[in-house]
């Protein structure tokens, strides 16, 4: 067997309300391991037609050099909803979007662990260490490097989020369009 598809089922929270997500995660034999790749189909379709998922890379994406000029603030949770030291995750321009609450701070980053593709939002954040809940792959929740390997290129997105008015806001590039 060459290569394996994996659908996987996460619930996601969405400005109408909770909304079932499926991922489909591409993995290949590599001789000695299965490997995810990403770049190859890791894509999330979501049950709302406004807000469609598109493949990305964990290694690299076009979406990340987009400057913030071109996207907007978008709200999606109210402060309080994300008890401290757990993670939410939101549908936000395409992306799917874990936010994390500890010590009194939000972070957001990509939801996608690069390693095997779990939602991080199931995860945890403990003194600023977002921890995958699958294999306990441990990100920084300031700039999203890999911190199991601090100097591999390997990282999640990272993005910026506003408080304003008792609202979670999170600025997220607009895909390009095609």
């Amino acid at each position: 067997m060459d290569a394996v598809f994996v659908l996987q089922t996460i619930n996601v929270q969405m400005a109408s309300g909770l909304s079932e997500c499926r991922r489909m995660m591409h993995f290949e034999w590599f001789g000695h391991d299965w490997n995810l790749l990403i770049r190859a189909g890791n894509g999330v379709s979501c049950s709302s037609p406004a807000l469609p998922i598109s493949p990305k890379s964990a290694l690299d994406s076009p979406l990340d050099a987009l400057p913030p000029s071109a996207s907007e603030f978008v709200t999606i949770a109210k402060v309080g909803e994300i008890p401290s030291g757990e993670g939410r995750c939101y549908s936000v321009n395409g992306r799917m979007i874990a936010v994390f609450f500890a010590d009194g701070q939000y972070y957001a980053v990509d939801d996608v662990c690069p390693h095997m593709g779990a939602s991080l939002a199931g995860g945890w954040i403990e003194e600023g260490v977002i921890i995958c809940p699958w294999h306990a792959w441990r990100f920084c929740s300031h700039k999203g490097t890999w911190l199991d390997n601090p100097r591999s290129p390997l990282r999640v997105g990272t993005y910026e989020l506003r408080i304003e008015g008792g609202e979670i806001s999170v600025r997220v590039p607009v895909p390009p369009a095609s």
